[in-house]
């Protein structure tokens, strides 16, 4: 598994099952290993602790991968044979755009929660709330990170 296999919503639950975790390592890598290779947590809490840590191993290209992820803005992009592009100079956004953005990344904890959406709302074409919906819900589910 890489980032490119890594979508939005898959992205938001590992965030989330990070916060739930408290800082309890072996309960994060097992949520983490249950979202991103859709296995019940349950198959890992009744694992031989050896074979958890195998499993783990699993999880290298997560923290290793993380470094090297490009940090470029992106102009435009393609998701699920569509292509997309982006409005990356405030300017020229609507007003509309204006208020969504600046609700939307209020609060830095919300950015990852808010992150289909944020892009949906800056990419050309977006100005009905049919058309933002459908494209936040396509982002979340199919684009990788």
């Amino acid at each position: 598994m890489t980032y490119k296999d890594l979508t939005i919503l898959k992205f938001q639950q590992v965030k989330n099952a990070i916060l739930e975790c408290q800082g309890n390592e072996i309960r994060e890598a097992m949520n983490i290993l249950s979202i991103l290779y859709d296995i019940p947590i349950e198959d890992y809490v009744n694992m031989k602790f050896k074979d958890f840590q195998k499993e783990c191993t699993k999880l290298d290209w997560f923290t290793n991968e993380f470094k090297n992820l490009p940090d470029k803005w992106v102009k435009s992009f393609d998701c699920q044979g569509e292509h997309f592009e982006i409005i990356h100079n405030v300017t020229d956004w609507t007003a509309e755009q204006f208020i969504s953005m600046s609700n939307l990344t209020k609060s830095d904890s919300d950015v990852i929660d808010n992150l289909h959406l944020i892009l949906a709302t800056l990419t050309k074409g977006s100005e009905s709330l049919t058309e933002l919906k459908r494209r936040s819900e396509l982002f979340q589910n199919h684009l990788s990170i």
